[in-house]
């Protein structure tokens, strides 16, 4: 009797072949004991697994006689997949991912698939350079008989993802001052969070002061450093723009002792409305001053928020008129009795301004002479 196992698990190609001699004539045969059923030829083909009890009589059914021994037909050995390790990818979007895979018992070195049971097969138990996904772990035999499944499917993920919940920008408060700030408030992800307004430097604090104006490119990262998210949107901080100071003039006072002497300044805007201030502290937004006396003064515009001073370089001055002193008045009598030839002469300090004189009052007449004949 000579039996062939099925060739895989589960297979039903089994067989079992038996040769007699001596009886009577041709025999018939069974494997299933006395009772057949029985059948002519000694090839028995398309067995399971299984015990079969080999019998053969004479043809005319007569001396049935039972081979020695019951024969065992088996199955090829089993894989046992004994566990699976996942490593998960190491980053958002990284392939890096490894499946490792330990089966013993079967036959000899295994096959491995994690593409279920059409493979694509490999000796390897371990793979690598997986992305996120779902993988069905398979083992079979190095004869690719008695394919195992592993009992669940493995799934491989990404780092959990960040997300920027939101970005509130605040502008820089005045021209050339590094006063803006930028707050990024962010959820998910895993544990703790690094922030980022370029890309290239990262800090675990989503508050950032004394920022310029300028253009950012706000981001998060886990605190491990994976799964870089990046704000939908640039976010700009815009600087108020100063106004310009293009002149100030003085007028002086319209006589010695009257504070009616005035300044008039000329600016062009920033971006807002402008201030104007000739003393550094009360601000007006008319550009025009009146009623001053003479005296320094400290010109400045601003934004009418009150950002962006633009002072001028040099104090303006509103002159003051000096009082003219008489030094001396030389008087010439006339010459006889009823002749009308007496001078005066006026001489008046400072004699760096030009003078007008009167020797009939303050009403005048007023002449540019000092001389009266």
């Amino acid at each position: 009797v000579t039996p062939t196992h099925p060739t895989d698990c589960g297979a039903e190609n089994g067989t079992i072949s038996i040769l007699a001699n001596a009886g009577t004539g041709t025999f018939q045969y069974s494997i299933s004991g006395a009772a057949g059923p029985w059948q002519t030829t000694a090839l028995f083909t398309g067995l399971a697994p299984g015990s079969y009890e080999v019998w053969v009589r004479n043809a005319t059914t007569t001396c049935p006689v039972e081979w020695a021994s019951v024969i065992q037909l088996t199955d090829p050995p089993l894989p046992v997949i004994s566990s699976v390790t996942p490593t998960h990818p190491t980053d958002c979007g990284a392939e890096d991912g490894t499946i490792s895979i330990l089966a013993n018992a079967g036959t000899g070195t295994f096959q491995y698939s994690i593409s279920g049971a059409t493979g694509p097969w490999q000796s390897s138990s371990s793979f690598t350079g997986l992305a996120p996904g779902s993988y069905e772990v398979w083992v079979r035999n190095a004869t690719a008989t008695c394919p195992v499944e592993w009992a669940s499917v493995i799934q491989l993920n990404d780092p959990p993802l960040p997300v920027i919940s939101s970005v509130t920008p605040t502008h820089p408060t005045d021209c050339e001052i590094q006063d803006g700030v930028i707050s990024i408030i962010a959820s998910a992800g895993t544990g703790t969070y690094e922030y980022s307004l370029d890309g290239n430097t990262w800090v675990n604090n989503g508050f950032f002061i004394n920022l310029a104006a300028g253009n950012y490119s706000p981001s998060i990262r886990n605190g491990d450093g994976t799964c870089i998210v990046f704000y939908n949107i640039n976010i700009i901080l815009t600087a108020p723009e100063a106004p310009e100071l293009l002149s100030a003039t003085a007028t002086a006072p319209s006589d010695c002792g009257i504070d009616d002497g005035s300044i008039e300044i000329i600016a062009l805007p920033g971006n807002q409305a402008i201030l104007y201030t000739i003393d550094g502290s009360s601000w007006s937004t008319m550009p025009i001053f009146n009623d001053l006396p003479s005296g320094n003064y400290n010109i400045a515009v601003s934004n009418q928020d009150g950002s962006c001073v633009v002072e001028m370089a040099q104090t303006l001055q509103i002159p003051e008129l000096q009082l003219p002193v008489i030094e001396e008045v030389m008087i010439t009598p006339p010459t006889d009795c009823d002749v009308q030839d007496a001078t005066i002469l006026i001489e008046a300090n400072p004699q760096t301004v030009a003078f007008q004189y009167s020797i009939t009052g303050v009403t005048g007449p007023w002449q540019g002479s000092p001389v009266f004949l």
